[in-house]
């Protein structure tokens, strides 16, 4: 260890704070010696993100972009650390092969792209990062007696913000747009605390995987995900209209099928036949012989009206996606 670094190296007690959050970042620090605790605080409740000891380095990101402490650090037990400042840090490279200089170049500059990448991502792309997070976070919450499931609106946006390197203010704006949806609520709970909850909870899950997708896509990353067309869907609230019209019978006639889908929608229907012939791939409408004769159509209402109705769940999100992007 050269002089330099020595002047730096600095003793905590037990308790004591390294550095606290939103704290002007201009240095490293490396364990020498004990444990120490990095942690946000909100609404004076410690939510811990990690305990580091011996060998550990924190604080790193200040040698790359001078900006605030995104976290406290404490000691947690009497600790010995060295602190290696931005102007330490370039003498040290002063000292080494140019070609290693170069290497740590490279480094800073990845950190630095990685950052900018980060940052690069649309408002859109963040928010469909968020309202994951929000899911996962509800989903380690319990339902009350009600099935209502609620979490902390201040504490929660603090750790999103903190997870995505993103300002709060602009965590809280999707936190509002969902308040302001179906899909949750923004509430006053016990101690007056705010919260956002949702008595559809299920809804929400599938929002949430709905903007995972989203993201993947917009990374240019295939999800699998099956989307209903415009002709498939008015194809299908056709055959929902065939079936509400017959009461409870589910077979339709292939002549009348094709009259009515003539009179109705002015096709024919095999200008339908590729979403006939994916309805019965899915066992949605299976084309029959009968007994006496004749060929008709045997609709499974349930199969039929699960997929009209993620139809109407699709239109929901897209809305909501929409606002999302503003």
């Amino acid at each position: 260890m050269n002089f330099l670094e020595q002047k730096q190296k600095h003793k905590f007690k037990k308790g004591d704070f390294v550095f606290h959050e939103g704290a002007d970042g201009g240095s490293m620090f490396i364990i020498q010696k004990g444990e120490v605790e990095i942690f946000i605080t909100v609404n004076n409740r410690k939510s811990i993100l990690a305990t580091v000891g011996k060998g550990a380095i924190f604080g790193e990101m200040a040698l790359v972009d001078n900006r605030p402490r995104s976290a406290s650090v404490i000691a947690k037990t009497d600790c010995v650390c060295v602190e290696i400042t931005r102007l330490a840090f370039q003498k040290r490279l002063e000292d080494i092969p140019k070609w290693m200089q170069s290497f740590y170049q490279i480094v800073i500059e990845r950190l630095r792209e990685t950052d900018r990448r980060l940052d690069s991502l649309t408002i859109q792309d963040k928010a469909h990062q968020i309202v994951y997070l929000i899911s996962e976070k509800m989903n380690q919450e319990n339902p009350n007696a009600q099935g209502h499931v609620s979490i902390p609106w201040e504490h929660t946006i603090k750790e999103i913000s903190f997870i995505l390197n993103y300002p709060k203010e602009k965590v809280e704006k999707v936190f509002v747009k969902l308040a302001l949806s179906t899909l949750s609520k923004g509430k006053i709970g016990d101690f007056n605390t705010r919260m956002l909850f949702t008595d559809c909870n299920e809804d929400l899950q599938e929002f949430a995987i709905y903007c995972k997708n989203k993201y993947y896509e917009s990374l240019g990353k295939p999800t699998g995900v099956e989307s209903i067309e415009k002709k498939m869907l008015q194809f299908m609230l056709f055959l929902k209209s065939l079936l509400e019209s017959q009461a409870t019978a589910d077979d339709l006639d292939e002549q009348y099928l094709i009259t009515q889908c003539e009179n109705k929608l002015g096709k024919s229907l095999d200008y339908f036949k590729n979403e006939l012939s994916d309805l019965s791939k899915k066992n949605v409408v299976i084309r029959k012989k009968r007994d006496i004769g004749g060929l008709y159509y045997d609709v499974d209402r349930k199969r039929l009206f699960n997929r009209l109705n993620k139809n109407k769940k699709k239109e929901l999100f897209e809305n909501l996606d929409k606002l999302l992007a503003k």
